[in-house]
């Protein structure tokens, strides 16, 4: 046949197997893939009348059955799982060499037993890797009557030699896929994840309408935990953490490390008020634990501060919707911590347009706490692209999306400045100067001649501007 399957009772060309199983299981990837396509393939193009794959548990548990056609898993019905040595799958894995058998075989027994069911010439065939481990084992059937020839034989194991090669470079990708969107201190999903994941949502959200959630945690003075008990405490709480968050939650639901103490939850099928209740029992379950510190020390308790945000309803692509729910949790650390603040709850971010992010007064003489590593010592306004002059100004309010200032110049909506914080860090011994980009987007003027501005950071200049927020408040 064209496409390289051949009819019962002809041998197939060698060549054309070999060929067709190799560049297909090229295309394949992960190891699932590899596993259901390798066998799928091997009953095709060896003219099998089925196959049924045991693969080798990871955990070196025995064997576990990953594959079987319909028209033989009768004969694997209560042997999905078998002890190393048990079975003609258990003695080819002990020993490494193939073993033909006939009549009717059953999966578990360790002889072939007559009686009803698929009567069939059999080879078990060990797969194997390049280095000689055995990581699955093969039952090729053949229908009564067709038996296997020497050639037929010999073609099948160069089959699940190639299939060998392909399993353990699949497992190889999924072991380097697992380190790439795993978080190595916590196990759990990092951002890497995250990104393909909360698309995937997004998309099934907006095909079939289904409410998804998501939510930002973060673990409420974890700085202070660090200053008092070290970094190797403070991992075991992240630890500790992490699982109280997976505990509190359903197996569907997706928790990913965002960075630092900085976690995201991705809840499916869940909308706005369904999260809040949800999200708030794993904030309960994080402040009812203790997480141990040492021989001589108490249990530690923290608490978190979470904000949860919804598709459609806040937000209908991934960015905007996390940065909704990133604005809610800063509004609970401003608003007291240690709670969840979703949409329309107080302090929650408005939906005005103008500036859906937390705002606060602010005096620069109290936020700057002897406790933090950075200090704020003031802000100054500029032309954006110039070196000067800068202007002193007085702080109004500020968000982690913008600043309003009192200034000696007035500019239009949508002029570009620069605002420059003068910061005292203590970690270098001195005074910095953190540049950020704005754009104006109203201005009120004053008596003085002046003007209260309100300024917005876009950008790449967000992530700078946080830098002096958090600076005015210790997260």
């Amino acid at each position: 046949m064209a496409d390289g399957r051949e009819a019962p009772g002809h041998e197939p060309s060698r060549l054309l197997v070999l060929s067709t199983l190799n560049r297909r299981l090229n295309s394949a990837l992960g190891a699932r893939e590899v596993i259901r396509l390798g066998a799928r393939l091997m009953g095709e193009l060896l003219g099998l009348s089925g196959v049924a794959l045991y693969v080798v548990r990871t955990d070196g548990g025995g064997l576990e059955l990953a594959y079987a056609d319909a028209a033989v898993a009768a004969c694997y019905e209560g042997a999905e799982q078998l002890a190393e040595e048990e079975g003609i799958a258990g003695q080819i894995l002990a020993t490494g060499a193939p073993c033909s058998v006939s009549g009717r075989l059953l999966a578990g027994a360790a002889r072939v037993e007559g009686g009803e069911g698929p009567q069939c010439e059999q080879l078990c065939v060990p797969v194997v890797s390049d280095h000689g481990e055995v990581l699955a084992v093969a039952h090729c059937h053949r229908a009564a009557g067709q038996a296997l020839s020497a050639e037929a034989c010999g073609l099948i194991q160069e089959a699940a030699a190639d299939l060998g090669r392909a399993l353990a470079r699949a497992r190889a990708f999924d072991d380097l896929r697992e380190g790439v969107i795993h978080d190595e201190l916590t196990g759990l999903y990092n951002r890497v994840y995250l990104r393909e994941q909360i698309e995937h949502e997004l998309q099934k959200q907006q095909r079939y309408g289904i409410a998804f959630s998501v939510a930002f945690l973060d673990i409420d003075h974890f700085k202070a935990v660090n200053d008092t008990y070290g970094h190797c405490v403070g991992d075991r709480v992240l630890r500790g953490v992490a699982a109280r968050i997976r505990g509190a939650l359903r197996g569907a639901d997706i928790v990913c490390r965002y960075g630092g103490e900085e976690f995201v939850l991705l809840l499916p099928h869940t909308h706005g008020e369904e999260a809040v209740e949800a999200v708030d029992k794993v904030r309960t379950a994080i402040a009812e634990a203790g997480f141990a510190a040492g021989a001589e020390d108490g249990p530690i308790r923290v608490s978190a501060t979470c904000g949860v945000a919804s598709a459609p309803a806040d937000a209908g692509s991934a960015e905007p919707l996390l940065e909704v729910a990133d604005q809610r949790l800063y509004d609970g650390k401003l608003s007291g911590r240690n709670k969840v603040v979703g949409r329309g709850e107080a302090g929650a971010s408005s939906d005005s347009g103008r500036r859906q992010a937390v705002r606060c007064t602010v005096a620069l003489s109290a936020t700057s706490a002897t406790s933090a590593a950075r200090r704020v010592l003031g802000l100054e306004v500029g032309q954006r692209g110039a070196d000067g002059p800068w202007r002193s100004c007085v702080v109004e309010d500020i968000s982690r999306l913008g600043v309003r200032l009192q200034a000696p110049i007035a500019p239009a909506p949508g002029a570009e400045l620069a605002v420059r914080a003068l910061l005292a860090d203590e970690r270098q011994g001195g005074r910095v100067a953190i540049t950020v980009a704005a754009r104006v987007v109203h201005t009120r003027p004053r008596a003085d001649g002046g003007a209260s501005i309100g300024l917005l950071f876009e950008g790449e200049a967000r992530s700078r501007w946080r830098q002096v927020f958090e600076a005015f408040h210790g997260a």
